[in-house]
């Protein structure tokens, strides 16, 4: 992935979350804190592209729901 686009996705607060439990794990395997950056690394090289398409694909889903039948407090 290339640099502004890892960028761009850093400022996703999922995306942290993600990275801090990858984080979390990476160093519980190691026995030592790998390191934000370390793990954000990590995380994109290997994980980045998938999420981006599984939450491109839930988003579009959310957009494309069909309303429901108007309640008296929609009017």
């Amino acid at each position: 992935m290339p640099k502004r686009e890892s960028k761009k996705l850093l400022q996703d607060a999922r995306v942290k979350e993600e990275i801090n439990r990858h984080k979390w794990i990476e160093s519980e395997k190691v026995g030592y804190d790998i390191g934000f950056d370390r793990a954000a690394e990590d995380w994109i090289s290997r994980y980045a592209d998938d999420w981006e398409q599984a939450n491109t694909k839930r988003e579009v889903r959310k957009l494309k729901r069909p309303r429901g039948r108007k309640n008296s407090f929609q009017e």
